[in-house]
C-alpha cells in the first residue's frame, strides 16, 4: 500500500476529476486512477487547528460513512492515534534526531496525515504520518499499519 505522501507527489499526473468541498474533509479532490488502478480521493481537513492531508480509496460518491467515522476518531482522539504509532516512532525519532524522546509526543510531532484504511477499519492497511518538530531538516515519520499493528516507519525530507 503507497502512503499518502507518494500519491500525492504530482509528478505525471493530470488534473482530478472532480473537486468538491465537504464539512468534516474540507476541500477535496478526486483521482479517477492511482498507480495501482484504483479511484482515491485526497483531502484537506482540519484537525487541532492544522490542515493535514488525507487520502483514501472511494469512488466519485466520495468518502462513506466508515471513511467519516475514522477521521471522526482520529480527529476527536490524536493521543490515542499516537499511541497506535509510538512503538515505532519514538525509537526511530532518537535514531534521526539523536536525542532522547521528550515527556510530551506533541513537543516533538504535530500530525501531518493519514491514509484511510478500507471501510474504516483498522485492520486494514493505514498509515499515519507526523512533521517532526525538533530537527532542522522537517522530516516527515509516516507509520505503516498491517493487522491492526504497526508495521514499519519510513522518514522522508
Amino acid at each position: 500500500m503507497l502512503s499518502f505522501l507518494k500519491r500525492l507527489l504530482p509528478i505525471g499526473r493530470s488534473r482530478p476529476a472532480a473537486e468538491r468541498q465537504d464539512p468534516l474533509f474540507g476541500r477535496m479532490w478526486f483521482w479517477p486512477s492511482d498507480v495501482n488502478g484504483r479511484s482515491y480521493w485526497e483531502a484537506e481537513p482540519t484537525v487541532d487547528g492544522r490542515r493535514i492531508g488525507v487520502t483514501f480509496y472511494a469512488g466519485p460518491e466520495g468518502p462513506s460513512p466508515e471513511h467519516a467515522a475514522f477521521l471522526r476518531w482520529a480527529a476527536a482522539e490524536t493521543d490515542a492515534l499516537y499511541a497506535l504509532a509510538r512503538p515505532l516512532l519514538e525509537p526511530e525519532f532518537e535514531r534521526w534526531v539523536r536525542r532522547p524522546f521528550p515527556a510530551a509526543w506533541r513537543e516533538a510531532f504535530v500530525l501531518a496525515g493519514l491514509d484511510i484504511p478500507h471501510s474504516g477499519r483498522t485492520e486494514n492497511p493505514w498509515s499515519v504520518s507526523y512533521d517532526c518538530l525538533l530537527d532542522r531538516s522537517g522530516h516527515q515519520f509516516t507509520v505503516e499499519f498491517e493487522g491492526g499493528r504497526p508495521a514499519s516507519v519510513s522518514v522522508d525530507g
